[in-house]
């Protein structure tokens, strides 16, 4: 691998009007990433085979629907075309990326920032860290909180169980 500055001419993945805050590569097909942005969109695009030879500026499919800058954007672990974003609206919204639509908005449950989310191992919860200090288990279908816990740090451990279940 070659280090140092890349040059100038680098084609690059390129659509959004705003800086990207985060991506997350599908992890059924190798030449798809999304990015969540300040601009207040997801993002999805494929990535050519053997990489890119120009820039790509239009996505397959660009996702609307928070009201403020895109955080996180993570795909499920097991179902194909759904994607997971959160905003800094306090909301996360589950996408059928082939439909282009949001299929789940979970929206009551965070009080404050959301600051990291992750599947269990089928998809069947997820588990949110906020900065109001909680932790929660959330079965994402319902948007039922099954599990919460003041001070993250502590209830992390005490609800790893529930949460690789």
């Amino acid at each position: 691998p070659q280090t140092g500055r890349l040059d100038k001419s680098q084609p690059l993945v390129c659509g959004h009007t705003a800086p990207v805050l985060d991506i997350d590569w599908c992890p059924h097909n190798d030449n798809v990433i999304a990015s969540g942005s300040e601009d207040c969109t997801v993002m999805v695009w494929e990535i050519p085979d053997g990489g890119l030879t120009r820039s790509l500026t239009e996505p397959i499919v660009t996702l609307e629907g928070h009201t403020k800058r895109v955080g996180i954007v993570l795909w499920h672990p097991t179902a194909q075309n759904v994607l997971l974003s959160a905003g800094c609206d306090n909301v996360i919204l589950i996408w059928d990326v082939g439909c282009g639509q949001s299929i789940i908005s979970i929206d009551e449950t965070h009080s404050d920032l959301i600051y990291s989310v992750a599947w269990n191992r089928n998809g069947s919860l997820i588990c949110t860290s906020c900065k109001d200090k909680k932790i929660r288990i959330i079965e994402p279908r319902s948007g039922a909180i099954k599990a919460e816990k003041d001070k993250a740090m502590r209830a992390a451990a005490r609800y790893a169980d529930i949460f690789v279940c």
